[in-house]
Parts: structure tokens; C-alpha cells; sequence
């Protein structure tokens, strides 16, 4: 089973940039990591501080070990720094090919 994860962040203006960065730091990492195929970052068309990752994985299994590795942990922790409100995430898979 293939999954996509989307997370939606929303951003204090003013610290955009340092989450870019933080992310094309992160985004090489992340892609190596076991099972996971792509990361991508998105930004709203109307609202720019209002940013998405979408990502794909081979399981559910793989986007868990990402999230409890060092490397989720940091990157996450920073990234909690910037926000102006609460993230929301979803774990899609395709019912049909």
C-alpha cells in the first residue's frame, strides 16, 4: 500500500523563509530515508504564509520510523518555532489504482 501524507502549516509571515530553508536543508534527508519516494512544499496561491508538504511513502511503517527518527525530530522542533497556528496532517491512500 502506497501512502501520501499532507501536512498543512501555517506560517507567520515573517518566517517563511526560515522555513524554506529549513526545509531544503531537511528535503535531501528526507527523500533518503527508507521508503519514502518524494517531499514536496506547496504554498497556498492566495495565502503564502500558509504552506503543505506532501510526500510519499511505501508505508505506513516507513513515514512512522521517519517521524520517531532524529532527523523528524529536529526538523520538527524548529519548524514548531514558526508557526501562527496548528498544523494539520492527513495519510491518504488510493482505493483503487
Amino acid at each position: 500500500m502506497k501512502l501520501t501524507r499532507i501536512v498543512k502549516m501555517t506560517f507567520k509571515p515573517e518566517h517563511v523563509t526560515a522555513f524554506i530553508s529549513l526545509f531544503e536543508h531537511a528535503q535531501p534527508t528526507i527523500i533518503a530515508m527508507k521508503g519514502c519516494h518524494s517531499v514536496q512544499l506547496f504554498n497556498d496561491l492566495q495565502e503564502p504564509h500558509i504552506m503543505f508538504t506532501i510526500s510519499h511513502w511505501d508505508s505506513q511503517e516507513d513515514l512512522n520510523h521517519y517521524r520517531q527518527s532524529d532527523l523528524f525530530s529536529h526538523t520538527w522542533s524548529e519548524t514548531k518555532k514558526l508557526f501562527d497556528g496548528k498544523p494539520e496532517a492527513w495519510s491518504l491512500v488510493q482505493p483503487i489504482d
